[in-house]
């Protein structure tokens, strides 16, 4: 899915309760700004390929984001 960088139709469902995403350069922290305050989220592993990318993600996801 080397083409995806919009998550909001992800976000969107209502009952998700764990993402993995590796190996997506092109995502952003800012890619990841849907899931702040979702409803059910439980865990984020968030591995963009970027440390600095991911990084970013924990700080703002931080009780979800590994």
């Amino acid at each position: 899915m080397k083409g995806i960088t919009d998550l909001s139709s992800v976000a969107a469902a209502p009952a998700l309760r764990r993402l993995s995403v590796t190996g997506m350069p092109q995502l952003t922290a800012e890619s990841f700004r849907c899931f702040v305050d979702h409803p059910r989220l439980e865990e984020i592993r968030a591995y963009t390929g970027k440390r600095t990318v991911n990084e970013q993600i924990k700080q703002m996801l931080p009780r979800i984001a590994r």
